[in-house]
C-alpha cells in the first residue's frame, strides 16, 4: 500500500523513494537491535522469552530484504504501466498532429530533376537542434535527471532524418562519381576507384598519396573514402539535410526535416523536399541513448524508406523518386 501512495510522474521514482525509505528503515532496525539487546542484557527473563526475541531478531532482515523485493516488484509495475499511458497519450497527440502536417504543409519537388554525376556532391547537415522557445522545465528534486532527459529528447536533438546524428551518405549504389562530407575540420571523399586514379589523387597530399593507392590496390569495395588535403569542397552539387522542427512541432512529438539539393554553381534549389515523422515510443527508455527510434512517416512513398528498426531514411527516398543521374 506505501508503493501505491508513491508518486509516480516520473520514470523509476517509486522505485528511488522505496529505495530511500527502506535504507532509513534499516537504520532505525539497527538502532532498536542495539537497544533491545543492551536491555536484555540487564534483565531476568525467562528463557522462552529470550529465544523468541533472538529469532525476531535474527528474522528481521530477511524479512527487510524480502518487503525490498515485493516493494521494488510493485514500483516496476507502477512505472512502467505509468509509461504505458504517458506513451499512450503522446502518440494519441502525434498521429493526427502529423496526418494534419504531410496534409497541409508536405513539401515534394513537381518534378524530378537530373544532374550530371561525374560533377560529384557535397553533402552536409545542419548542426544539433536547439529550440530555444521550448517549454521550461518543470519538475521536482527527485526526478530531474529523468525530466531532463526527455526534455532533451524531445526538443534538442537534431534527427537528420534517420537513426543517427551524423551526415548520412548516399545510397551505396548511387551514381555520382565522388561525394564529399566534412569529417571534423577536414574534407572527407568517397569515390570509386577510377577517380580516385584520376583527378581524385591530385587532391590528396603527397605524404598521403602512397597510401591511397596501396588502398586502392588492396581494397575490394566498390568504393574508397579518404581525408582530403583542402578542405573547400569542389563538388558543383550540394545535398543538404536539415532538422527545422518548430516547437509546436516538437510539442507534439513530430520532427520536420528537409532536404535540398543545390547547384552550388549558381546557388539555385534543384529539389526540396519536407516531410514529417513522429515518435510512436516518446517515453521509452529516455535513458539509454536510444531516440525517435520507432516513427511513423507520412502517408504515401514515403512509408517504404522506413528503415527496418524504426526511423526513416530520407536520402534514399529523395535521389529514388526526385533525382536523376546522367
Amino acid at each position: 500500500m506505501l508503493a501505491l501512495a508513491l508518486p509516480t510522474c516520473a520514470h523509476a521514482q517509486g522505485e528511488v523513494a522505496l529505495k530511500l525509505l527502506l535504507e532509513v528503515l534499516a537504520g532505525v532496525y539497527a538502532l532498536v537491535v542495539l537497544v533491545v539487546l543492551l536491555r536484555v542484557r540487564r534483565t531476568n527473563w525467562r528463557l522462552r522469552t529470550k529465544l523468541i526475541l533472538a529469532l525476531a531478531l535474527v528474522a528481521g532482515p530477511p524479512l527487510l530484504l524480502a518487503a525490498d523485493e515485493l516493494f521494488g516488484q510493485i514500483s516496476d509495475r507502477i512505472s512502467a504501466r505509468h509509461l504505458r499511458a504517458v506513451q499512450a497519450e503522446d502518440t494519441a497527440q502525434a498521429v493526427p498532429y502529423l496526418e494534419q502536417a504531410c496534409a497541409t504543409q508536405r513539401v515534394v519537388p513537381s518534378a524530378a530533376v537530373t544532374v550530371h554525376g561525374a560533377d560529384g556532391l557535397f553533402v552536409s547537415s545542419t548542426p544539433s537542434l536547439i529550440l530555444p522557445d521550448a517549454p521550461r522545465l518543470a519538475y521536482t528534486w527527485f526526478d530531474a535527471s529523468q525530466a531532463a532527459l526527455r526534455h532533451r529528447r524531445q526538443y534538442r536533438i537534431e534527427l537528420a532524418w534517420t537513426t543517427q546524428v551524423y551526415p548520412p551518405t548516399l545510397p551505396s549504389d548511387h551514381d555520382f562519381a565522388f561525394v564529399e562530407e566534412m569529417d571534423g575540420d577536414h574534407l572527407r571523399a568517397s569515390a570509386p576507384r577510377v577517380w580516385w586514379e584520376s583527378q581524385g589523387l591530385a587532391r590528396v597530399s603527397e605524404d598521403e598519396r602512397p597510401r591511397v593507392l596501396q588502398a586502392i590496390a588492396s581494397y575490394p569495395g566498390r568504393r574508397i573514402a579518404w581525408a582530403l588535403a583542402d578542405d573547400q569542397p569542389k563538388a558543383r552539387y550540394h545535398l543538404e539535410l536539415a532538422d527545422i522542427s518548430t516547437v509546436e512541432d516538437r510539442r507534439h512529438w513530430v520532427a520536420r526535416g528537409r532536404v535540398r539539393l543545390l547547384d552550388d554553381r549558381d546557388d539555385r534549389v534543384l529539389a526540396e523536399y519536407v516531410g514529417f515523422f513522429a515518435d510512436l515510443e516518446s517515453n521509452a527508455a529516455v535513458d539509454d541513448g536510444n531516440s525517435w527510434e520507432r516513427t511513423l512517416e507520412c502517408p504515401g512513398q514515403e512509408r517504404r524508406y522506413a528503415l527496418e528498426k524504426g526511423g526513416f531514411y530520407p536520402v534514399n527516398f529523395f535521389f529514388d523518386q526526385f533525382v536523376h543521374l546522367d
